[in-house]
């Protein structure tokens, strides 16, 4: 089994519940729900997702976990990278997944190879921002749009709050002004889809699509 990517102590306590599930039910991982996300996924099975996808394309999936998402774009023949900062999720998403053509990888976001850097046609990250920590967040958005290309996508998924809403712990929920954040980042917004909180108590969520122009 490889090792952790560094020695990041949030990284670690993701890998320390992907090692204790294991080779059980997935759905056991608190986050995982054994298929691809389905804000992911109304959108990748859209029109405007095929006409992405005209062949050799590259995408890079972010935080993959268990890898439906991977698998979900790498069976419409996408050309896949999928990393996780935890050995133990990326050993279980080859076992899942074990002839879908996608390149597992073991790596730290905050640390990835420079060959990475504006090298994918599309980017995915669902619910990586939410779960690192919110003094981290503007670095955690650098570093994941970053990985896009000129021209290229970048499609987010994550829980959402109210601005006047407390933040009491992991997840730490995104609010509109976040979302639009990303921004900053040398991209450009280009549709959001928010959907609301199916009751009291529950989160909202969104998804957000970014291009980059130049």
């Amino acid at each position: 089994m490889t090792q952790p990517p560094t020695n990041d102590p949030d990284g670690r306590l993701f890998d320390d519940v992907y090692a204790q599930f294991r080779g059980k039910d997935p759905t056991r991982v608190p986050w995982a729900n054994a298929r691809p996300h389905p804000l992911f996924a109304s959108w990748l099975y859209s029109e405007t997702a095929r006409d992405l996808n005209i062949g050799g394309q590259r995408a890079l999936v972010i935080g993959s976990g268990l890898g439906d998402d991977a698998n979900a774009l790498a069976a419409l023949g996408w050309e896949v990278t999928a990393f996780d900062y935890s050995p133990h999720a990326i050993e279980w998403a080859r076992q899942r997944f074990p002839d879908a053509r996608v390149d597992w990888q073991v790596a730290d976001l905050f640390a990835l190879p420079g060959s990475w850097r504006r090298a994918f046609d599309l980017v995915v990250e669902v619910h990586t921002i939410q779960a690192l920590p919110v003094t981290r967040r503007q670095e955690t958005i650098g570093a994941i749009t970053d990985t896009v290309a000129v021209y290229g996508s970048l499609v987010v998924v994550a829980v959402t709050r109210d601005v006047r809403d407390p933040l009491r712990g992991r997840p730490w929920p995104l609010t509109t002004l976040e979302v639009t954040s990303i921004e900053r980042h040398g991209v450009v917004e280009t549709d959001r889809v928010i959907e609301s909180p199916r009751g009291p108590g529950q989160p909202g969520r969104v998804r957000a699509v970014f291009h980059r122009n130049a």
